[in-house]
């Protein structure tokens, strides 16, 4: 971040939230250990609580478009719900 972001565009500062951890596979050992060296890394503190699973509805959204016709999408707009309110709940916090 620092050579692209501040370096590259000359950004005179960057403000992060924290680190979401994305498109994760249950129990799938490569993405546990992966979540587990952010955490060293970066902290718990540093990390969002919510994880965007790998939802194949969500895959599907680059080739239908974002919809709203069934329980799956309802599932996906839910996790998008709780990561909207971490956001602004970290917002609050600071």
């Amino acid at each position: 971040m620092q050579d692209q972001i501040i370096n590259e565009f000359h950004a005179p500062t960057l403000d992060l939230l924290g680190i979401l951890p994305v498109l994760l596979k249950n129990g799938a050992p490569v993405d546990k250990s992966t979540l587990a060296k952010a955490i060293d890394i970066f902290g718990k503190e540093n990390i969002f609580d919510i994880t965007i699973k790998n939802m194949e509805r969500l895959k599907r959204y680059d080739v239908t478009g974002v919809t709203f016709k069934d329980q799956f999408d309802k599932a996906v707009q839910d996790v998008y719900s709780n990561v909207t309110d971490e956001i602004f709940s970290r917002m609050a916090g600071e």
